[in-house]
């Protein structure tokens, strides 16, 4: 009786801590580009966050402000609790193609052995057009939105309690704004809604760093060739003058990946290619082999011993709690003990290698809703 009677407490305990998030396009204030990926002048903008909180623990969210580092705690989260710690409103800030290439590079733990001190950072390497080396950072973070935040338990007479992403946690396209901007812009609500397919939320938690692709397909690879240098319709190339011998007017390979001495290319061109997917637009994914160059052969280049990042996603379910789950430690994001606070930051951010990112995604709109749920943590009564 008694272990039935503590199940049925960890069920009431599974009230939803709400992280509403509401994005919006504003197309008219923007020019059209007639390329996608980090060439695009688009951009996406949060219209309204709202946060509940949990209860009967006793959670409060926690801003830093910008200026002083202290941290002010929370029943709920709007736009002036942003504003009022110094920190952009979500409302107005703009999402650009990014990239978790190179991720490795700043996922360090600090000499206290957590994330705590790590702020993610994405790049924008496919962009820089007066240099290859890599990475290139979006040092400034204006292409995507990032929300440092502080989870406290006030209940000291509480029990420790475990979070995780619930299964009303959600990334949608918002058909009733893309219907809308779709005349705007001369495309389909159909092509605008396909947003959420390269659209990703990142948790980076004291001990552990996910990405959550909400309609994860075939991986997506963090390197590939790209038409983002030259407003044309052609794969960027590298340059006679900077470049000699089998390296001279080669297709450029872009982005994370290893063993670049086993790279492969066709023998140089007499004539244009067609472009990719003929029937489409040019684009950062779809462009032409010029004449005079040499085609970069990915396929042969992997057989060859070329490795491309794979992007470290998650799908949703793959993160989300289930209350018909005898076990959900591996969907665990982080836990809090009484009077304790946790350091989580969340990103919303535009996958740039992902090949579902095309010009008309670019002027989308969705809504993106986040939801914690909590369990207190029973083993501590054992």
């Amino acid at each position: 009786m008694a272990q039935k009677k503590k199940e049925n407490n960890k069920r009431k305990l599974l009230t939803r801590l709400s992280f509403a998030v509401l994005i919006i396009s504003s197309a008219a204030s923007v020019s059209v580009s007639t390329f996608a990926f980090a060439a695009s002048s688009s951009l996406l903008t949060l219209s309204a966050i709202g946060v509940k909180t949990l209860v009967p623990a006793s959670i409060q969210i926690g801003l830093k402000n910008s200026s002083t580092n202290e941290i002010s705690y929370y029943d709920q989260l709007d736009e002036d609790s942003f504003t009022d710690n110094g920190l952009t409103s979500p409302k107005f800030t703009g999402l650009y193609p990014v990239s978790s290439s190179f991720k490795d590079d700043w996922l360090i733990k600090g000499d206290d052995g957590t994330y705590n001190s790590v702020t993610p950072k994405f790049t924008r390497e496919y962009s820089n057009t007066e240099n290859y080396n890599f990475p290139g950072w979006d040092t400034n973070g204006d292409h995507y939105l990032q929300m440092e935040l502080y989870f406290k338990e006030e209940d000291t007479a509480s029990l420790p309690v475990n979070f995780y992403l619930s299964d009303e946690t959600s990334m949608v396209a918002d058909t009733a704004k893309n219907k809308i901007t779709a005349v705007d812009i001369s495309t389909t609500q159909a092509k605008l809604d396909e947003v959420v397919n390269c659209l990703r939320t990142s948790i980076l938690t004291e001990d552990d760093y996910f990405i959550v692709d909400f309609n994860k397909g075939e991986d997506v690879n963090l390197a590939g060739r790209l038409n983002v240098i030259d407003t044309n319709e052609y794969y960027d190339t590298t340059f006679g003058n900077e470049y000699e011998g089998d390296e001279a007017n080669t297709e450029l390979l872009f982005g994370e990946y290893s063993n670049e001495d086993k790279i492969v290319w066709d023998d140089t061109l007499t004539t244009d290619s067609d472009l990719l997917y003929p029937n489409e637009t040019a684009s950062a994914f779809n462009a032409k082999s010029a004449a005079g160059t040499r085609p970069l052969n990915i396929e042969e280049s992997i057989d060859n011993g070329v490795i491309l990042k794979v992007e470290d996603s998650v799908a949703l379910e793959d993160v989300v709690y289930s209350e018909d789950s005898a076990d959900n430690e591996n969907a665990k994001l982080f836990s809090i003990t009484p009077g304790e606070a946790k350091r989580i930051v969340v990103t919303y951010y535009i996958e740039g290698w992902d090949l579902d990112n095309n010009n008309e995604v670019q002027y989308a709109s969705f809504i993106s809703n986040l939801v914690f749920t909590g369990e207190y943590d029973y083993s501590y009564l054992n």
